[in-house]
């Protein structure tokens, strides 16, 4: 999921925990959720879970806005707030707007996305703008701020099935970099600019069969370059399923992600990179796992070029009876790894271990409806890690909608 560049606050109203990439707003790369597309490619996703099978209200039904709040914690950024706005009835339902803004101690991100159906089908034209700043934390020892534009063209296929074509324009800086860091994140302290190309392919089926409850596939190729003369290829794929057993006693999740940023030219940045985390593998903490520099005192994660993670849910809707409970159990696997210099240290005389080495892990998750919103809770154990990866066993996290 790449594009511009910054660090630590990602998405907004995303779970504090996904899959993502240094690359788009560096910030809280691991914020947006697994199914999200990477932050370059057009049309804000939903997760393939069980309310894949739930239908739009009517149009006369509608609100006319919807209102979403945030709240969760995290290990690096401490406590996270978000809030949402968003319409899909604006200009007689031609339009649809979303707002959202996400805030933590040291970081702060806007994003707002605007859809038109101006001509009564497709193409349909799409905005979205983004702006981000974070400062120095423990994970990362530098300020960042970057601020994207994304046009982009959506045509409807029919059966679920879409094409968007979008151009991403950003800005971004990495600034005020610790002199004892990695030599590899020091000569990434620039202000540059990335122009990207970009084609999404996706199929989404609501449409529950005997057992299936919903489907999701997304497929995003991104043909780009950056004043720091790196060009570069992304290739990312999603995929995720959701099924229901026994009177929907049992309820079976998968998702997979796969991506990889294959330069053409020159070397990724630190802000071009995947970062992962609990939104990925639970356990890890966000930059907890993947290529890290070593021989330096804070030991900094330096993201990958390429990753790998499947995940599987279970859960049990009936196993409390009525009660507004739904636990459930999970097994995580995935690696990170890739990088095109690995000259690490404090001179750049100690190599990197970028190698794809395994992770994964499992654990017990909760989600309690509190009658004015949704708190999960998950429990996690590393099965499998390195030694100097940062595990986080436990991420809390409560939304609502109005």
């Amino acid at each position: 999921m790449p594009v511009p560049s910054n660090l630590v606050v990602k998405g907004f109203a995303f779970a504090l925990a996904g899959t993502a990439s240094l690359a788009a707003p560096l910030v809280l790369a691991d914020s947006v959720d697994f199914l999200e597309p990477p932050q370059s490619a057009p049309e804000v996703t939903r997760d393939a879970g069980p309310e894949m099978a739930e239908e739009h209200a009517a149009p006369d039904t509608r609100p006319l806005a919807r209102l979403g709040a945030r709240l969760a914690y995290n290990d690096a950024l401490g406590t996270v707030v978000g809030a949402t706005v968003a319409s899909d009835r604006l200009f007689d339902d031609r339009a649809r707007l979303r707002f959202g803004i996400e805030a933590s101690e040291d970081s702060l991100a806007y994003d707002l996305d605007l859809s038109m159906d101006a001509a009564g089908g497709s193409p349909v034209f799409g905005l979205g703008i983004s702006a981000d700043r974070s400062e120095a934390n423990d994970l990362f020892a530098f300020d960042s701020e970057s601020v994207r534009l994304t046009p982009r063209l959506t045509w409807d296929l029919g059966a679920g099935h879409s094409v968007a074509s979008y151009l991403s324009f950003s800005r971004a800086e990495i600034s005020d970099v610790s002199a004892t860091t990695s030599a590899l994140i020091r000569a990434d302290e620039v202000s540059r600019t990335r122009t990207a190309l970009g084609l999404r392919y996706s199929w989404l089926d609501r449409s529950p069969g005997q057992t299936r409850l919903g489907q999701r596939h997304d497929l995003v190729l991104e043909l780009g370059q950056t004043s720091e003369d790196h060009e570069f290829l992304l290739v990312q794929a999603k995929s995720a399923a959701s099924w229901s057993f026994g009177a929907d006693t049992l309820r079976l999740t998968t998702r997979v992600s796969a991506g990889t940023i294959h330069a053409l030219g020159g070397e990724s940045h630190v802000g071009d990179r995947f970062v992962l985390g609990q939104a990925s593998l639970r356990g890890f903490a966000f930059g907890g796992y993947g290529p890290r520099d070593m021989a330096v005192a804070d030991e900094p994660a330096l993201g990958g070029n390429s990753f790998a993670v499947a995940r599987i849910d279970a859960q049990f809707p009936r196993a409390f009876g009525d009660a507004p409970v739904l636990p459930g159990v999970f097994v995580d696997v995935g690696t990170l790894w890739g990088l095109d210099n690995t000259a690490g240290g404090l001179a750049g005389a100690d190599p990197v271990d970028d190698s794809a080495h395994l992770r994964a892990s499992a654990g017990v998750s909760m989600e309690f409806d509190t009658g004015v919103g949704k708190l999960q809770l998950n429990a996690a154990v590393p099965l499998q890690k390195e030694d100097y990866d940062r595990v986080e066993n436990f991420s809390l996290s409560f939304q609502t909608a109005f």
